[in-house]
């Protein structure tokens, strides 16, 4: 019969190792910590064969290995986990590492940094966008301001001349405390036309100027002056503003006065004469007269050419007693006749029908006594014209 051999008794040792690689297989993963602990439960169950107590003591050590496997398993599925790696554990101290990717955390798909951050030059661009936004406000705001505050409405843009003129008439501000004053060289109220004037208005010390235009009108026609009927001598050159006025707007107008039809001078004769002047503004004025021409001697021409001297000089008219016509002899100046217009005036009177103001100086006693002895022997020699008759032709 053959003799049973025992098998050596696994010492404590050996136990302790094989739960050390039992251990270590759990980090490396649940696969090869199972196999660990199979291999470990193989050899138990082969010493259990061997004897009661080699068998308790596998059994023990297969129990073991299976408390290591699920510690293992445990352990690894923690580490998973955390590590959010798929590859498992570390590998066995007893197997050569693997190349590759094992170990590593796996990379997020990240942005480049640059993308997240902003440089300078956004910083610069977001800065210069709002200084330009506040420049654009800012000017929007003067300009609803200085509207406000420097408006202005035209209230009128005819001027009729010969009526007072203030700007504050045809230009109203806005606020009402501004104040308006336009530039005068700019405008003429005397003369029509259309008129761009600039207009300052002024509020505390904001200013501004605007133009604005006015037209100057003339609403009055022309008005003749003077006498229904005139008489002239043969010869006479007529010019109407010797004898009558205008009045109107327009200055020096009677200068503008025509007759319909002409008055011829040559000769004696009557006329009945319309005259008539046109104003700038296309103003019709006529009048209508009676005109005589005559035929008079001499003395009658001359006492008439020094009354109308006399008129034109003082406006005045001859004494109401008549003019002393007296024939001149050796006059300085070469005159044909004095005519003494009234008792201290005296004028020497040519033969082109010009007539000159006898001047006397009052500082000179001797002058003043020669022209006193002359008048008195021109009233006593001379011959009269009555005022009646030179009336006529004064116009």
């Amino acid at each position: 019969m053959a003799e049973n051999k025992k098998k050596p008794a696994v010492t404590q040792a050996e136990i302790k190792k094989r739960d050390n690689n039992g251990a270590t297989g759990a980090k490396t993963g649940n696969r090869q910590a199972g196999n660990t602990g199979g291999r470990s439960g193989a050899s138990g169950a082969k010493s259990s064969g061997a004897g009661g107590k080699s068998s308790a003591t596998g059994a023990k050590s297969g129990s073991a290995a299976g408390r290591n496997q699920a510690v293992a398993n445990k352990s690894g599925t923690k580490s998973a986990t955390k590590s959010g790696s798929r590859s498992g554990s570390r590998p066995n101290n007893n197997q050569p590492a693997k190349r590759g990717n094992a170990g590593r955390q796996p990379q997020r798909n990240k942005r480049p940094a640059e993308l997240h951050k902003k440089g300078p030059v956004s910083t610069t661009v977001v800065i210069i966008g709002s200084v330009v936004v506040g420049i654009v406000l800012a000017i929007i705001v003067t300009l609803i301001m200085r509207a406000s505050l420097l408006g202005i409405t035209e209230t009128g843009q005819e001027y009729v001349m010969g009526t007072s003129f203030t700007v504050s008439a045809y230009v109203t501000a806005n606020n009402e405390k501004a104040t308006i004053s336009y530039d005068k060289s700019e405008f003429n109220p005397e003369e029509p036309g259309e008129y761009e004037i600039t207009v300052t208005v002024s509020s505390g010390r904001l200013s501004s100027k605007k133009k604005v235009t006015i037209n100057v009108v003339d609403d009055d026609s022309p008005i003749i002056s003077g006498n229904d009927s005139i008489s002239f001598l043969v010869g006479d050159e007529i010019n109407w503003a010797d004898y009558y006025t205008v009045t109107d707007a327009q200055p020096d107008l009677a200068e503008q006065i025509t007759a319909s039809p002409a008055v011829d001078t040559s000769e004696e004769g009557t006329y009945e004469v319309t005259l008539q002047v046109i104003d700038w503004a296309e103003h019709i004025s006529t009048k209508d007269i009676t005109v005589t021409v005559y035929d008079l001697g001499e003395e009658m021409r001359q006492a008439i050419q020094a009354s109308r001297q006399y008129k034109a000089d003082y406006g005045l008219y001859p004494d109401s007693s008549g003019v002393y016509v007296y024939e001149a002899e050796d006059d300085a100046d070469g005159a044909v006749v004095y005519a003494l217009v009234s008792s201290q005036t005296m004028y020497k009177v040519f033969d082109d029908g010009s007539a000159v103001f006898y001047d006397v100086d009052n500082e000179d006693e001797a002058a003043v006594t020669a022209a006193r002895e002359l008048y008195a022997e021109i009233k006593e020699s001379g011959t009269l014209i009555s005022y009646s008759a030179i009336l006529d032709f004064l116009g």
